[in-house]
């Protein structure tokens, strides 16, 4: 298991903050979605970032572990913020379960060399239920030490005392694996960091139990065939090798009409169709942005982008994966085809900052 490290916080004055979405895709507090925004260089955001925490629009917490509750009207998702070491976020202590892409990784590597902030913790999940209601049980006996209105999200932080930071060590140390759920170009970006420093750096991370976490589907709409592929094969004879296996579906909108690709329940169905649908393999790390437009839940479909492919080549629609199939995944060392899990919750950028901070 990686330890469980204290970590410095940066958090936003509760009259500084506002909820922000109209011209970014960024989810957070208006000073710091504005401010990425509007820096047209990493050294023109450093210098706003840094102006954003000597005007006290942010002010620094103590260094210690926390603990984080995000409400929604529909839900609630709750865990530690701490930090995680970098040398040992690797498998078998920290599985990952998707491949990353080398640009991305170097972009935001340098963003944090510029910077030396992390703006967003990677989403680490264990499989400890029972210690995790139990701990969120006692921490809600008492009040929260800092709490943020963004939209209709309510956001709770509490500071864990020397008797709760011990009690938390030692349930990371007792635990085999921790998985990384959400972040993998984040994580990959920070270890790549630290390792050109040669550095042991804590990596700001929100870990929660398995039972915190929701996982949906993107809906994925296919702009141009991957090479050597000129229609969608639907051939039942194909997708059905054994009729003994039990099969499962995906839809399939071509034009007006849906049709269902039917795969052996053997595999998932987001991995069956980036296979054996459109031919790539989930060993080679794939831009899969050139030829997939991906639309989240939180789209708002409309009726008529349901109904019709057009102007797409296809429109794909697939059962989401379960929590402890990703688990599974991760822990067999396989990997998911990009895009395949719309994993809850999602944290606004920006509500936590926290500096690169290395520790030998």
């Amino acid at each position: 298991m990686p330890q469980l490290y204290p970590i410095k916080l940066f958090l936003p004055q509760s009259n500084k903050l506002s909820h922000k979405t109209a011209k970014s895709s960024l989810s957070g507090p208006e000073v710091f979605v504005d401010l990425v925004d509007k820096s047209s260089h990493p050294a023109a955001l450093k210098e706003a970032l840094d102006g954003l925490l000597k005007k006290d629009v942010y002010q620094a917490k103590p260094t210690q572990l926390y603990w984080y509750r995000k409400s929604t009207l529909d839900n609630s998702y709750a865990g530690l913020l701490c930090g995680l070491p970098s040398q040992e976020c690797i498998h078998p202590q920290l599985t990952t379960h998707e491949h990353v892409l080398d640009k991305r990784v170097q972009l935001f590597s340098d963003y944090l060399a510029a910077t030396q902030l992390q703006a967003e913790p990677i989403l680490v999940l264990h499989e400890n239920t029972t210690f995790s209601d139990a701990f969120a049980a006692k921490m809600y006996k008492r009040s929260c030490a800092t709490q943020y209105t963004l939209g209709n999200e309510l956001h709770e932080i509490w500071l864990l005392d020397d008797e709760e930071a011990k009690e938390v060590k030692r349930f990371a140390a007792a635990e085999k694996q921790f998985h990384l759920a959400d972040g993998h170009h984040r994580l990959a970006s920070s270890i790549d960091y630290a390792d050109k420093r040669h550095k042991n750096i804590t990596i700001l991370s929100f870990v929660v139990a398995k039972n915190q976490l929701y996982n949906d589907r993107f809906v994925w709409a296919l702009k141009q065939f991957p090479k050597g592929i000129s229609a969608i094969d639907i051939d039942p004879k194909k997708t059905a090798n054994e009729t003994s296996v039990k099969m499962l579906s995906i839809g399939c909108l071509m034009g007006k009409n849906t049709q269902q690709i039917h795969f052996p329940k053997t595999t998932n169905a987001a991995s069956f169709l980036f296979e054996e649908i459109l031919g790539f393999s989930t060993l080679n790390a794939i831009d899969l942005g050139e030829y997939i437009d991906y639309f989240p839940p939180s789209a708002s479909l409309s009726a008529e982008f349901l109904s019709d492919a057009d102007p797409y080549k296809a429109k794909f629609f697939y059962d989401p994966l379960s929590i402890d199939q990703i688990i599974q995944t991760a822990k067999a060392q396989k990997i998911l085809p990009p895009k395949s899990t719309y994993l809850l919750p999602k944290l606004p950028t920006g509500l936590f900052i926290a500096p690169m901070d290395s520790f030998e």
